[in-house]
């Protein structure tokens, strides 16, 4: 009796209506996907921000979604909603990150059901789509690669070992390196106002930290480290979501971990995600038909400015598989990061692309 009470609860579940609006009574209508997070897609989390930039001209609608998801029935049961929901009118679709990659099923299906109020733009937000489930892991895990180090003021230390939550302000002034290079030369634009816990030397305890502070007349030094903290409380409360194997390893080893871990519990719990066929001996899904692509590319990766003309071949190369429709837009958005508190969906440049390209 239980287990058909939870068929029936997941039956119900699945069919529940998956859209829904951010915004309405704007003259254009964009419906956006999410990218991944903790415990899956959350669309009102990704675009509330991008909602109030776009302003009241747009009607925005979103959805959210699970870790383990069937992305072509996804795609599916959103392009049925959007067919028969007579409140949304003439529409283009969008995605971030991941979500882009489902908007690109999103559109396979529109394109099925003849749904002629589909604009047939599709704006791809620092995403893309790839030629299959494991291509997209593999872009996923060589765009992320391990820290060696990061600094941040003894005051947001001391927020972040006790789990506060940090100001917009306090995000940006944790500054993020990625090689010993960066690292050194930060030392010395930096000389007389850092502790560093580098090699075999963890981080002590906070009050160890403030007495060597005060010793050497620090009022609010930057904290080096390069390592995950190796106290197990401390470490449950300041990496919560993070895999316990990576637990008092270095930056460089724990974040590959770590990395390799949300790629399992996330990534790839996604069936169909690229253009892969899903039957054995099954052919690798077409082209969209005639659909416009607008890439939207964020400007700084985890390694600081990207290289333009790399990330607009890139987009190029792949535009020519995603759609019959060339000549894709791209455009990268100078001073944006793919998330966090500088991240693409929150900048009002990306409003402003949209805006124009709609």
């Amino acid at each position: 009796m239980i287990k058909i009470l939870d068929l029936l609860r997941e039956a119900v579940e699945e069919n529940k209506p998956k859209l829904y609006p951010l915004s309405t009574g704007g003259a254009k209508t964009l419906i956006l996907l999410p990218g991944s997070g903790k415990g899956g897609g959350q669309g009102g989390s990704d675009f509330t921000t991008l909602k109030n930039n776009l302003g009241k001209e747009f009607s925005i609608y979103t959805a959210d979604f699970p870790n383990a998801l069937d992305v072509r029935a996804y795609a599916k049961q959103i392009a049925n909603e959007i067919s028969s929901n007579k409140s949304i009118g003439s529409f283009n679709i969008g995605g971030f990150s991941i979500g882009g990659a489902i908007a690109w099923h999103l559109a396979k299906e529109l394109e099925a059901l003849g749904v002629k109020k589909f604009n047939r733009k599709l704006f791809f937000i620092d995403s893309g789509i790839a030629d299959s489930s494991d291509k997209f892991v593999k872009d996923m895990l060589s765009v992320n690669p391990s820290r060696y180090a990061i600094a941040q003021p003894l005051s947001v230390f001391k927020k972040n070992r006790q789990g506060a939550n940090l100001s917009d302000n306090e995000e940006r002034e944790i500054k993020k390196f990625y090689s010993k290079s960066e690292v050194e030369a930060f030392k010395k634009s930096n000389e007389g106002n850092y502790l560093a816990y580098e090699g075999s030397t963890y981080p002590p305890s906070t009050n160890d930290i403030e007495s060597e502070s005060k010793t050497k007349n620090l009022k609010d030094p930057w904290i080096i480290e390069d390592k995950y903290e190796s106290n197990p409380a401390i470490f449950k409360v300041r990496y919560s979501v993070k895999p316990i194997q990576i637990k008092g390893k270095s930056f460089l080893e724990g974040d590959k971990l770590d990395n390799e871990s949300f790629a399992k519990k996330d990534t790839e719990m996604k069936k169909g995600l690229g253009r892969e066929p899903i039957q054995p001996g099954g052919k690798e899904l077409g082209a969209l038909s005639g659909v416009k692509t607008i890439y939207l590319i964020a400007g700084n990766g985890p390694e600081g400015a990207k290289d333009k003309n790399q990330a607009i071949a890139g987009a190029k190369a792949e535009a020519q598989k995603a759609t019959t429709a060339g000549g894709a837009a791209i455009e990268v958005i100078d001073g944006v990061t793919h998330g966090g508190v500088d991240g693409i969906t929150k900048s009002p440049k990306l409003a402003a692309a949209i805006n124009r390209y709609y």
